[in-house]
């Protein structure tokens, strides 16, 4: 069973990739002007960027959040695009997404008073825009969010990767996301693993902890896995017809870092991996990572990966400077963010989304599309933030 929601454009028939030259690309002039309306950074790369979201049923396996049910994801795709003249950027969060992201926000800032306001943030993508036609099918990346977030919540590196080709397919998982907004109009929220996984038991031993986290990563793998797999049944999807199925691999950010190594390890299919600031999380029955594994950690950060980076083929930990565990996601760029307003010892929020999205690139540039990419083997006066933890070749 597969439902769909706000995909109108993505729906037609494969005709519409044969007509969609006729679609204004995206000039300079205009994503000048989608800049101004916007906090998030500008993409850099040549290609206009299409949002669409998709609700899908894995009736393979039952829901934990509601196991009379199927499990039941939501998927958030980004792709080269090419929007009409008259088209408006799609809102940073849109509709119950921005509702459960203020009641959430708020009630871990009471003091702050004033609820933030969303109506006017807007992104730097095109709902449902029409896929952009190439010659070249495009990689795919799955990615996963942190625990208590969604995709929306890293649009920024998001979209400057799919800004110069590629597709990402965000994955919300409905156990450890912020909410889950369905088609039918349900809202459900994510739990913290751990918490759940204990039962009331205070505090939880080390032990348990560590057993709800690898579970939390496997479980948010299959869902990534699952994702991929649905797209790569949905033929008569322009945006499945765009996509090189021969070329994925997968990106995650702290708790999403865990369940991208882990998807990388269960899914043959998946050829690279990237783990934003992510849990060191790597169940022992795992044995070694046999893949392409860049971490890139906070400053803040001090955990060790070599149990991923043993056996990794290569491997790399970077770190970039001035930065905590939040570094690649939006909220430090927003208007109502308290960090926005600057710390010292920080580097600018929209520079750490820049050195993210320029690494991310590069890495998949050189493990999917066989282009070497000089930042990955050496230390880079462009980027003099980033240094390097270990190294594995």
């Amino acid at each position: 069973m597969i439902l769909f929601t706000g995909v109108r454009a993505l729906l037609v028939s494969a005709a519409l990739l044969v007509s969609a030259p006729r679609f204004a690309i995206v000039t300079q002039c205009a994503h000048a002007q989608i800049a101004d309306q916007s906090p998030l950074p500008a993409p850099t790369g040549h290609h206009a960027v299409g949002r669409a979201e998709f609700d899908w049923i894995d009736e393979s396996r039952s829901d934990s959040t509601a196991p009379s049910r199927h499990r039941e994801i939501v998927v958030w795709a980004w792709y080269p695009a090419t929007p009409g003249r008259s088209a408006d950027p799609a809102a940073w969060m849109p509709g119950k997404w921005a509702d459960v992201f203020v009641s959430e926000y708020s009630k871990g800032r009471p003091a702050a008073g004033t609820r933030p306001n969303l109506s006017s943030i807007r992104s730097h993508a095109y709902a449902d825009a029409p896929v952009q036609v190439s010659s070249r099918k495009y990689p795919v990346l799955l990615f996963a969010p942190g625990s208590g977030t969604t995709p929306l919540d890293y649009s920024a590196i998001i979209e400057d990767v799919v800004s110069h080709g590629y597709i990402v397919l965000g994955v919300e998982s409905p156990d450890f996301g912020r909410a889950s907004v369905f088609a039918d109009g349900r809202v459900v929220l994510g739990h913290d693993p751990v918490e759940r996984t204990a039962r009331g038991a205070a505090p939880p031993s080390t032990a348990l902890a560590i057993r709800a986290w690898e579970q939390a990563a496997r479980t948010f793998g299959e869902d990534l896995s699952f994702a991929l797999t649905r797209l790569a049944t949905l033929g008569e999807l322009p945006l499945s017809q765009a996509a090189d199925l021969a070329r994925v691999g997968v990106f995650g950010h702290s708790l999403g870092g865990a369940a991208a190594l882990q998807c990388a390890h269960d899914d043959p299919r998946v050829r690279a991996v990237f783990n934003i600031d992510g849990s060191p999380v790597w169940s022992a029955g795992n044995g070694p990572l046999h893949r392409p594994v860049m971490i890139l950690s906070a400053a803040s950060t001090g955990l060790s990966y070599d149990a991923v980076l043993n056996g990794a083929t290569p491997g790399d930990h970077l770190r970039l400077a001035g930065t905590v565990h939040s570094f690649p996601s939006d909220v430090r760029v927003m208007p109502f963010s308290p960090q926005a307003t600057g710390n010292s010892r920080l580097i600018p929020p929209p520079r750490a989304l820049r050195v993210t999205s320029r690494f991310l690139e590069a890495f998949f540039n050189e493990h999917l599309n066989g282009q070497r990419e000089p930042i990955l083997h050496g230390p880079s006066r462009e980027y003099p933030e980033i240094t390097s933890e270990r190294i594995v070749r």
